[in-house]
């Protein structure tokens, strides 16, 4: 799966923080990719491009996360409608936005639309389930004996039986 995110759709509903716009922005990816971590799932967050000057989009990462700054006339919403209609199987790509045409325009290509509630609740749902696992196998490693306790262990027993068939 193929998850586009509206970046400043969300970035612009989140709560007032005394943050500059671009430390929000970094936090907003931030706090996406502390939710999504290393999914094997592609995910895209697709920012309006505030530089007038930029001709091309461009394109980074945040570890796992790709990040898009679009062209100076492209908006985030164009170059989603734009991804999805170049798709091969756009079937496999899921749009991330409270923008209702953007999510009309994405659905009647073939794509999914989520909110970012919705988005969440699916990460917090696999992070629920990878939980367990891990804590168990962190309890697992906690619990395993070293080579030395099981070395002193052993003596311990073997006094034992010793002192018991004497």
């Amino acid at each position: 799966m193929h998850y586009y995110i509206d970046g400043y759709n969300w970035l612009f509903r989140t709560p007032k923080a005394p943050l500059s716009f671009e430390e929000k922005r970094r936090q907003f990816i931030k706090d996406i990719y502390d939710l999504v971590g290393e999914s094997s799932c592609l995910i895209t967050i697709v920012f309006d491009s505030s530089d007038p000057t930029r001709t091309l989009s461009s394109k980074g990462n945040y570890k796992s996360l790709e990040i898009v700054y679009t062209q100076k006339k492209q908006t985030a919403d164009q170059y989603i409608e734009e991804a999805v209609e170049y798709a091969s199987k756009p079937r496999n790509l899921t749009v991330i936005t409270l923008d209702r045409e953007l999510r009309e325009k994405c659905i009647l290509k073939g794509a999914s639309a989520l909110s970012m509630k919705e988005f969440f609740a699916i990460f917090q749902k696999k992070n629920e389930k990878r939980k367990p696992a891990k804590q168990e196998a962190a309890f697992k490693k906690m619990m395993k004996e070293s080579p030395s306790q099981i070395a002193r262990l052993l003596a311990l027993f073997e006094k034992k039986l010793f002192d018991d068939i004497l």
